[in-house]
């Protein structure tokens, strides 16, 4: 009996001392994405019969065996972060459980980036680069890249790719994957925007009377697009191809602004703007007096615009050059008959050449004064009116005379035929006397009413008295 005693005893005292401790070690201890996790849990060389091991992972039981070592992963990931421990069981079913341990997995590389530049929308024929970036922590450690297309197509097994010139078809969502240390990961999917690009030259000089042609240019080597041009805004009549043509520019008409318009497919858009400079040189024309006195001076200047500006100016006697005469006026002193002839000019402004009509010149002798031409007088407006006033008065004044005098005559003819018929009525009334005057002064008083005296048993005989 005290022997069975003492070996129970001593049992106990082994399975106790059995149980000491349980260690959970984890390697590596800070491990990166992808490395490969050991836990190892383990009991003192004096302790033995362990029947089981129990790995946790929190409360959730990761394993059970009779192995004391657990791999978590071959490709560790930052979900594995957090903390365990391990429990020890001993063949007389005591058991303990390890100190917890934390794992912290290290993130190997953020998650890439895609970018185009400074831009995501560009132009056909415009040039692009693709980049995925992102930054691998683990020295030593190598990654991947694939850079893929809306389609999921990879399109570059590099970190960036140059796609020059862009297409309508590159448009689209890019992304890109990179993979290091077994993790593979990708990036946001990016958009990149495709218009068509256009382009015309910005400023088109071209001679007045030549013919004019702007070539509208569809960038990436795009075809089947269709053309319009506007002039100033609004749209050119019958101006649906690829190219401007105007057959004969006119400064007046066509000095304008320019721009084409393409659709292609989904796609349209406006090109740049032309501004049109239309060069032009005026006809040049001779001023100055043709009709010279001998030994005079000859005066003649050359008269022409243009643009450019003239620059170059040539005067000929007869149809050959005069040397060394190469201003806008030309003048001759001392004048003579045999230069009398015919004069012309021509001038340039470096695009264009114009020459003048002939203008013959003579020469007039100082000994027989020529007849002169009246000279016109210069007479302004007020100058008119003030004139048009005075023969306007003139003529008002004769015309008041005149009318005068014709009421004046009227009032004379009047008068004297008012006369003659009181004359009829006296003599009228001395008829009807029957008595002549007895003595001088009745003759008299009757005379002065009555120049007509019929005496009585008388004919009638006219006879006039005048006092």
């Amino acid at each position: 009996m005290k022997f069975c005693s003492l070996v129970l005893l001593t049992s106990l005292i082994i399975n106790v001392s059995a149980l000491t401790s349980v260690d959970l070690t984890i390697s590596p201890s800070n491990p990166f994405e992808g490395d490969t996790i050991i836990f190892n849990c383990s009991v003192p060389e004096t302790d033995s019969d362990i029947t089981s091991w129990t790995f946790r992972k929190g409360d959730t039981v990761l394993q059970t065996g009779s192995n004391h070592q657990f791999n978590l992963t071959s490709s560790a990931t930052l979900a594995n972060n957090g903390d365990y421990s391990c429990e020890a069981t001993h063949n007389s079913s005591a058991s303990m459980n390890s100190t917890g341990q934390t794992l912290s997995v290290q993130e190997i590389f953020p998650k890439p980036t895609i970018s185009f530049g400074s831009t995501y929308a560009f132009k056909t024929g415009d040039k692009v680069v693709i980049s995925c970036s992102t930054i691998v922590r683990k020295e030593n450690t190598e990654a991947s890249y694939s850079i893929r297309n809306n389609n999921n197509e990879e399109i570059s097994a590099t970190n960036n790719i140059t796609i020059d010139p862009i297409k309508t078809g590159n448009q689209g969502g890019h992304s890109c994957r990179v993979t290091a240390n077994g993790i593979t990961k990708d990036s946001d999917v990016k958009t990149l925007f495709v218009n068509l690009g256009l382009s015309i030259p910005t400023s088109v000089t071209v001679n007045e009377g030549s013919a004019l042609s702007i070539n509208c240019t569809l960038g990436g080597g795009e075809s089947g697009a269709s053309f319009t041009w506007t002039e100033n805004g609004s749209p050119i009549s019958g101006q649906t191809s690829q190219m401007l043509r105007i057959e004969k520019v006119n400064r007046n008409m066509h000095q304008s602004e320019y721009q084409c318009n393409a659709v292609l497919g989904g796609f349209n858009a406006a090109s740049n703007t032309a501004n049109l400079t239309v060069n032009y040189l005026d006809k040049p024309t001779i001023a100055g007096n043709t009709k010279v006195n001998e030994h005079d001076v000859l005066s003649l200047q050359c008269v022409s615009t243009g643009r450019p500006t003239i620059t170059t100016y040539k005067w000929f006697f007869n149809g050959t050059l005069i040397n060394n005469e190469d201003g806008q006026r030309y003048e001759k002193a001392g004048f003579e008959r045999s230069m009398s002839g015919d004069y012309s000019c021509e001038v340039s402004n470096g695009e264009l050449t114009q020459k003048s009509d002939n203008v013959p010149v003579m020469a007039l002798s100082t000994t027989a004064q020529p007849s002169k031409k009246p000279t016109p007088v210069q007479i302004d407006e007020e100058e008119n009116l003030q004139t048009i006033s005075i023969i306007g008065g003139f003529f008002g004044g004769i015309a008041t005379v005149l009318l005068v005098e014709l009421i004046i005559f009227i009032a004379y003819r009047y008068s004297r035929k008012r006369n003659k018929d009181v004359d009829q009525v006296q003599t009228t009334d001395s008829n009807s006397r029957t008595q002549p005057p007895a003595n001088y002064e009745e003759l008299l008083a009757f005379s002065k009413e009555n120049s007509t005296y019929t005496p009585l048993g008388k004919e009638k005989v006219e006879s006039h008295y005048e006092v």
